[in-house]
């Protein structure tokens, strides 16, 4: 599988940006276990960017030694597309490993096409939701993280 964990529409207000010296970060948790937040700032992804009404408005890649998916959202909150962008998804390829960190997957793809394309397809349904596509995409292997607020972050 290529995209191994994935979060969908999580709101920039929700987000510890780490303001004033701190470091902040980008927490999400699986289905039911808020208590285990994996905090995703070190992902190497593809990113969407939306306005307040969904529309989207811009889509990314972060993956460099130099640049990471919290670095460069932080950064997009200054730029050009400052005050343009309310909710972010996100498709990752770093593992989420047993003490809930990341890891860098293997650098080789041993995935058979089908697999291949339907990460693809479901990135780009995912990140436009056309009106005709009533399945989605899918996921298979992937885990989808749901946005730990920070305001209630235990961990």
């Amino acid at each position: 599988m290529i995209i191994r964990n994935y979060g969908l529409f999580w709101d920039i207000q929700k987000v510890d940006w780490g303001w004033q010296n701190k470091i902040g970060s980008l927490k999400g948790y699986l289905d039911g276990d808020k208590l285990h937040p994996v905090d995703f700032r070190e992902q190497a992804a593809i990113y969407a960017l939306y306005d307040p009404s969904f529309n989207l408005v811009y889509v990314g890649q972060v993956g460099s030694q130099t640049q990471k998916l919290f670095s460069r959202l932080k950064q997009h909150l200054d730029d050009d597309l400052q005050n343009r962008w309310r909710y972010f998804s996100w498709f990752g390829v770093r593992i989420v490993n047993s003490s809930n960190t990341l890891k860098d997957a293997p650098q080789t793809v041993n995935e058979n096409l089908d697999t291949i394309l339907n990460h693809l397809e479901a990135i780009a349904i995912s990140v436009s939701e056309p009106k005709l596509n009533k399945k989605g995409g899918s996921w298979v292997g992937a885990e989808r993280y749901y946005q730990h607020d920070k305001a209630t972050s235990t961990a």
